[in-house]
């Protein structure tokens, strides 16, 4: 072990320390960081504090986890001038990171980023620990062996693709930082969240599934369409169902209104779905009794069978109380039913009727003898 300039201190091979002090280059591994005016900073293994003063000079507060006790002096002397940078002498391994950022900068911390100058022999599992104790930290940025760095950009099929790379692709958008253009970096800075491949990958592929079945299997594109348009309260099946006229005067009277609330602006959606299913064709059936799904919207001999959730108001519970009041029944009356179903008001009887949920059945169950 050779002599450092900071007095009698040596690097302690034990504890894998290998300081940077090229200024040049700890400029512009700060700089790469991302760090800002508004980030909290947590540095693991500062040494004598060389990344420790950009990070310090660029982020609203900077707090340094150090195991080597000798060095503690040397920081403090080094980091005199900034205020806003702290060093606390702890194992990264034994510390409960969570915490530790919580006690010291507390709710005062927007945005949390971390840097590191990691040992060879401890680069997984301090990785690993700051992913699953620091799941908020923004961005991680540290200096670790070419080798590891191969890995953690390799992909599936290479030799060392490996968990450390799925849990790190996974987490974050990694990149080698000296191979990365000017204008990524730059980007990085005004772009909250950079999409990844994997992401844009599956967007695209779903894109192409509902295409698909856009124009080669219509009818399940639209049951499908209508039923989340359903759970989320915007599809009224009385509105709905009455035909192309009336959905088209429907929707020229909405665009003409100055201001949509934001109900209207769903219905609105809905609408021009509906108006785009009427012009190719297809219709919707009379609601069922017997037939008709609680949720779903079912494929009837060519046209779809609204569920009983798509009556205004109703709601998923009544709904499903249709489903379990009808099994094995055959009703004589809507008397009947309104009495085996009693979660449904006198509202939404009425409202069953006029959707040809009863078909013809009587209103009463009393029988005239004259």
């Amino acid at each position: 072990m050779k002599p450092h300039k900071h007095g009698s201190f040596h690097q302690k091979h034990s504890l894998g320390q290998n300081f940077i002090e090229d200024e040049a280059l700890l400029s512009q591994l700060a700089e790469l960081s991302l760090v800002t005016a508004e980030d909290c900073v947590l540095e693991i293994g500062p040494g004598f504090g060389a990344l420790t003063k950009p990070l310090a000079e660029r982020a609203k507060q900077v707090v340094s986890l150090e195991i080597d006790r000798t060095l503690i002096p040397i920081l403090n002397v080094t980091l005199e001038k900034y205020a806003n940078a702290r060093v606390i002498c702890d194992d990264v391994m034994r510390t409960n990171l969570s915490a530790l950022v919580a006690e010291a900068f507390g709710a005062d911390c927007p945005s949390l980023r971390v840097a590191a100058n990691l040992p060879y022999y401890i680069t997984t599992d301090v990785l690993t620990k700051l992913m699953r104790e620091l799941p908020q930290a923004k961005s991680i940025a540290v200096m670790i062996q070419k080798e590891v760095g191969d890995k953690l950009l390799s992909g599936p099929g290479d030799d060392g693709y490996g968990p450390l790379a799925v849990m790190c692709q996974y987490r974050y958008h990694v990149m080698r930082a000296l191979d990365v253009p000017e204008w990524y970096i730059e980007s990085c800075r005004k772009i909250a969240y950079l999409f990844p491949k994997a992401h844009a990958v599956a967007y695209v592929m779903m894109a192409f599934r509902i295409a698909w079945f856009k124009v080669h299997e219509p009818l399940a594109f639209y049951s499908a369409y209508f039923y989340r348009r359903s759970q989320k309260d915007s599809f009224d099946a009385d509105m709905m169902t009455r035909g192309l006229d009336y959905t088209r005067r429907k929707i020229n009277e909405l665009r003409n209104k100055p201001t949509l609330t934001a109900k209207e602006e769903d219905l609105l959606v809905t609408l021009e779905a509906v108006y785009e299913f009427n012009l190719r064709g297809f219709e919707f059936a009379p609601m069922s009794l017997y037939e008709s799904d609680a949720t779903k919207f079912l494929i009837r001999d060519g046209k779809l069978l609204p569920p009983f959730v798509s009556v205004s108001g109703l709601g998923e519970t009544a709904a499903w109380d249709i489903l379990e009041g009808r099994k094995g029944k055959r009703f004589i009356s809507i008397e009947e039913f309104a009495m085996t179903c009693n979660k449904l008001s006198k509202t939404h009887i009425e409202q069953l009727k006029a959707l040809g949920a009863f078909a013809g059945m009587a209103e009463t169950s009393q029988v005239s003898l004259f």
